[in-house]
């Protein structure tokens, strides 16, 4: 950890930084050229997706669609997008 101008101690990490994700991405597109029916990583782990996606069902308006940012490999935006009508962007 180090302090910044603002005083404020920040945890020192490769996932802050510009690079890591550059380099993250990089390799989900070559392994996706590779085989374009793997979808990457699934960001998440046990049933967490599962309740998750039950949740935004439950509250989420999802008629007209959905727009996801900081998606990730898009997994849960394909889960979430499953036999719907709308546009569904991530």
């Amino acid at each position: 950890a180090g302090a910044h101008a603002d005083g404020v101690k920040h945890l020192e990490s490769a996932l802050g930084t510009r690079a890591h994700w550059e380099e993250a991405y990089e390799r989900e597109l070559r392994n996706f050229a590779l085989n374009p029916k793997d979808e990457g990583v699934d960001w998440f782990s046990d049933d967490t997706g599962e309740r998750l996606l039950e949740w935004v069902r439950a509250t989420a308006p999802l008629d007209e669609g959905v727009l996801d940012l900081g998606c990730g490999s898009g997994v849960f935006l394909c889960d979430l997008a499953a036999g719907r009508p709308g546009r569904f962007l991530g």
